[in-house]
């Protein structure tokens, strides 16, 4: 499967070879591939506001709304999410 410029490695077992740099334009390009957008729920709303009352609120950016939408389209498995959210939070720590 081609992403773009970007190549999503299948391994033997189906699952993504995730990449450790450029993560932003990969999950941009695997999410535009499936046409998976985040969309907002109501457990989206209830989880913001318990988080605001007890003064721990949540950001997120594009692309962690991406990954999120990704597993709940069943797109990722639970150990790709782990992975690209780590991966991506570890470069976006060093950018």
């Amino acid at each position: 499967m081609r992403f773009g410029a970007l190549q999503a490695i299948v391994s033997d077992d189906g699952r993504l070879t995730i990449p450790a740099v450029n993560l932003k334009n990969y999950v941009l390009e695997l999410a535009h591939s499936y046409q998976i957008t985040p969309v907002k729920t109501w457990s989206d709303d209830w989880v913001g506001n318990v988080t605001r009352l007890v003064d721990d609120e949540v950001k997120t950016d594009e692309v962690e709304d991406l990954i999120i939408a990704l597993k709940k389209a069943h797109r990722l498995t639970n150990l790709e999410m782990v992975q690209l959210m780590t991966n991506y939070l570890r470069e976006k720590e060093r950018v």
